[in-house]
């Protein structure tokens, strides 16, 4: 008696092992309706793996006893396809150069040497002097997004990048620096001095 029982079980075991084979092989079998698995108390998750991290739960409503519930980003009978990450179409409008990337995640952009930002909208400070603006000698200092070009005490040099010989207007320079011309001093304190014959003054324009 003994021994007809334990067939009995080896034949329920074969028949559960030969549904799992036979569902993995056939993945076009699908569910079809209600009550379609044969056997609903077989526990079919003990013979089945779902792959990338899927969990298996028992279906009695599914041709094969299970389903395999799978985690995001993946798809298919026992989760075994990724699903394809599309890109989606930018419509972030970056400046300077920058370029607007994107993926299934969301976008940015992606911004030229020299600029930084949401939308590549700022300068870095370490590359406003790069390019050497400053002419004849003159001294780049950055100074927030921007710079300032100190064209030395001595020089005839005037302007934003030092490169000019005009004097400054009345309204530009607050000295009287007649008969010499305005220029800018390289001092912070005083911006402004007086050059008369190639030689610096006082900033209160007199030549004393």
């Amino acid at each position: 008696m003994v021994h007809f029982a334990s067939l009995i079980i080896l034949n329920i075991f074969l028949i559960l092992l030969l549904k799992k084979v036979d569902a993995l092989q056939y993945p076009s079998v699908r569910q079809t309706g209600v009550n379609q698995c044969p056997n609903p108390n077989n526990n079919a998750c003990a013979f089945v793996d779902c792959e990338n991290s899927g969990t298996c739960i028992e279906d009695p409503t599914t041709i094969d006893c299970f389903k395999c519930q799978c985690t995001p980003g993946y798809t298919g009978r026992i989760c075994e396809t990724q699903i394809p990450i599309l890109p989606i179409k930018c419509n972030l409008v970056c400046e300077n150069g920058g370029t607007c990337i994107g993926n299934g995640a969301g976008y940015l952009c992606k911004c030229a040497a020299g600029w930084s930002g949401t939308y590549c909208q700022i300068k870095e400070i370490s590359s406003v002097c790069s390019s050497n603006p400053c002419k004849h000698g003159g001294t780049c200092v950055p100074i927030g997004i921007s710079y300032s070009c100190f064209c030395g005490t001595a020089s005839i040099y005037t302007g934003k990048n030092c490169d000019s010989t005009t004097p400054m207007t009345t309204d530009e320079c607050p000295l009287n620096c007649a008969p010499g011309h305005c220029i800018f001093s390289g001092n912070a304190q005083k911006p402004y001095a007086c050059l008369w014959n190639g030689v610096m003054r006082p900033t209160d324009g007199t030549t004393g």
